[in-house]
């Protein structure tokens, strides 16, 4: 019963990403210095920092492979974050800046915004329900968004440049949240379809909303299964093969 009680309390709570962890850290020591939430950043002047402030000399000066481990990890940590663009932004000569607060909290403001539009338009328990009846102007705004992102992604396989959690740069990821993957998961859910992507549920709600035609679609799909290498048949057939078939007996 003791052991069952102390692995619940084990695993309670939400485990914060490698980024969050060392932004607390660091955004604890900056404290209020505008200076330092300014400054570039690197791996040496991040471990300066943690060093200093949390007064890891004397373990260090005892420890050295304590030291080693802690440099080796921060290596490892800011590599990881410099790909992730969340809780820092990457510099030029590979810096880093930390993120405000403000920055944080109005990309989770729109976390939380895209998540009751996702909700209020996907909510509906049946199949086949085509384009949403929007109810105004912002929710008009955020699904033209949409629609130029799945036009992207049928084009050439990337989401638009506007489909943003941020109005200054593309960030589409924030923690285990996907925007990428919610406007897939979105289009399936109003279609109802169950194919392996959400490709078929996109197209079915442009053709509907006259974003796209039917030709259009056909020919964007043999363009993108000729680039993946899956397509062996053209959009039109040399006339001189077709010709040359004819000719063969049966």
């Amino acid at each position: 019963m003791g052991k069952n009680q102390r692995r619940t309390r084990k695993g309670k709570g939400p485990k914060l990403g490698e980024g969050e962890r060392l932004w607390k850290r660091m955004s604890s020591l900056i404290a209020n210095n505008q200076r330092l939430w300014n400054q570039p950043w690197d791996v040496k002047s991040i471990a300066e920092l943690l060093i200093t402030g949390e007064k890891l000399n004397n373990l260090f000066a005892v420890d050295a492979k304590a030291e080693r481990s802690f440099r080796a990890k921060l290596d490892q940590t800011v590599a990881k974050i410099r790909k992730e663009n969340q809780y820092f932004v990457s510099l030029a000569e590979r810096k880093l800046r930390l993120r405000t607060i403000d920055e944080i909290n109005q990309i989770k403001r729109e976390i939380s915004q895209w998540r009751e539009f996702l909700e209020l338009y996907s909510s509906a328990n049946q199949l086949f329900q085509g384009p949403p009846n929007l109810v105004n102007d912002q929710d008009k705004k955020r699904y033209k968004i949409i629609e130029s992102s799945w036009l992207s992604i049928l084009t050439t396989g990337k989401i638009a440049e506007s489909l943003s959690l941020s109005e200054n740069e593309s960030i589409t990821s924030w923690g285990s949240f996907n925007l990428e993957y919610e406007i897939g998961k979105f289009a399936e859910q109003r279609c109802g379809f169950r194919f392996p992507d959400a490709a078929p549920s996109i197209a079915l709600l442009l053709l509907q909303n006259n974003k796209i035609s039917v030709n259009e679609l056909l020919d964007l799909r043999l363009k993108t299964r000729k680039r993946d290498g899956k397509n062996p048949f053209p959009r039109q057939y040399d006339k001189r093969l077709s010709n040359h078939c004819n000719q063969q007996p049966e």
